[in-house]
């Protein structure tokens, strides 16, 4: 079976689907550039940290955005009622 890479998926974004992909950097980059973001990643260097940003997490290395996930939500403990 032939497996389809992460860099065909986002073409086929790009290309097909007509998405906006440097629309979508626009966006990641206004979100992470926080102030003191370029003091933060001279002081990591090329080693990895995260951005909390909303409700994601974006993973920075060497000053680049490699991913983001969403954020884990709290797990309540057994036989609490929600504060709702």
């Amino acid at each position: 079976m032939i497996k389809v890479t992460d860099h065909a998926v986002l073409r086929h974004l790009q290309r097909v689907d007509s998405v906006d992909v440097e629309s979508v950097r626009q966006r990641i980059a206004e979100t992470v550039n926080r102030p003191r973001a370029a003091d933060l990643v001279r002081f990591a260097g090329d080693a990895p940290f995260k951005v909390k940003a909303q409700d994601l997490i974006y993973c920075v290395r060497a000053g680049a955005v490699t991913t983001c996930y969403q954020r884990p939500r709290r797990r309540r403990p057994r036989g609490q009622e929600p504060s709702w």
